[in-house]
């Protein structure tokens, strides 16, 4: 069942919800949870548990590990390791309270590594004391390499979708280099892919027309104010500022203060988080491409360099749709007035 759910697996919550259940009926414990490793913050944040308290839920959690305990779990050997070998006494004593406090009197628990990597942690809890086999241990031990390799198969097929997703949104870019093709469209298109790579909860692109910002396309998880068609005038616009800065604006906290008119609408509608991105060709600035979350300090770094490149790739595909336009319009003119002369001689 292990093995099939790793294969078949694709949502991270799921796998992990139905792991801690297979745990809880296999080995028959009493609890039984999952902690994912968050690398950058040294910090553990559960993920799925059965049979345990909420304040034993947010104990552990809080609790950080240093280098030097991460270094020694990454030695981990099933055979002879213990959680009171690889932490300190001081990580190992706030566990064993929080345990404690949950009336577990036997706690088990297993890392899961994957190439020299935490993934997390599995732990299993008793409310009364038991023998653990040496098959339960082997068991444990292959619940726990098992979920590890399914929770990375499953980062890296959400890795590989978000580059497909990339791809086919640097198609509908590419597909401004011709004049045949409905500039509408493909803001929609280009929109709608960048809010489902970046998973964020609104984006748009507005163009420049004459004083106005006109929003040519919109896409939003939730009803907006702003829509297809929307129109502002350049003052009411993050323009000026993305003009005399050249780049993008970045707001984690709208509650804290809102820089432009846009801001205090995306402010109303719920959302926490919003960058502006010019959009440059040959030194002039053609529009501007706004993404916004519900949640603060939304935007990676990494996220924000694959903005400032779809931002830049618009943008000169823009420019490039300007000049073919033009040049085919004038070589339909020039080939209409050419019949004209070849009719008259």
């Amino acid at each position: 069942s292990v093995s099939i759910d790793m294969l078949c697996s694709t949502d991270m919550q799921n796998l992990l919800n139905k792991y801690v259940s297979d745990i809880h009926i296999i080995l028959k414990a009493d609890s039984a949870v999952i902690y994912v490793y968050d690398m950058s913050k040294m910090r553990f944040s559960l993920e799925a548990g059965i049979g345990i308290t909420d304040k034993f839920a947010k104990e552990l959690q809080a609790i950080d590990i240093s280098g030097i305990e991460y270094k020694n779990i990454l030695r981990w050997d099933s055979q002879i390791s213990s959680l009171k070998e690889v932490l300190s006494e001081n990580t190992y004593s706030k566990i064993m309270t929080a345990v404690l406090g949950d009336e577990i009197n036997m706690f088990i628990g297993q890392p899961l590594l994957l190439k020299n990597r935490l993934s997390g942690m599995i732990f299993i809890g008793y409310h009364s004391p038991r023998k653990v086999t040496v098959a339960d241990n082997k068991l444990f031990e292959f619940i726990s390499n098992q979920t590890a390799i399914a929770m990375d198969n499953i980062l890296i097929n959400k890795e590989i979708n978000k580059i497909s997703k990339r791809l086919e949104l640097m198609g509908a870019i590419t597909m401004l280099s011709s004049s045949n093709v409905n500039l509408k469209q493909v803001f929609e298109t280009i929109a709608h892919g960048i809010k489902q790579i970046l998973n964020l909860d609104h984006a748009s692109i507005a163009v420049i027309e004459g004083d106005n910002a006109v929003y040519n396309a919109v896409y939003s998880a939730t009803k907006s104010e702003i829509t297809a068609g929307y129109k502002l005038t350049q003052g009411a616009t993050p323009i000026s500022w993305l003009i005399k800065n050249r780049k993008p604006s970045v707001q984690n906290n709208l509650s804290i203060g809102v820089k432009f008119s846009t801001d205090d609408i995306y402010a109303k509608e719920g959302f926490q988080s919003v960058i502006y991105l010019p959009m440059y060709s040959e030194g002039v600035i053609l529009g501007y491409l706004t993404v916004a979350s519900r949640k603060l300090n939304a935007f990676s770094d990494a996220d924000q360099a694959i903005l400032q490149e779809l931002s830049v790739q618009i943008a000169n595909r823009m420019e490039f749709y300007r000049i073919y336009t033009e040049l085919k319009s004038k070589k339909d003119e020039l080939e209409s007035a050419n019949k004209q002369l070849v009719d008259k001689a």
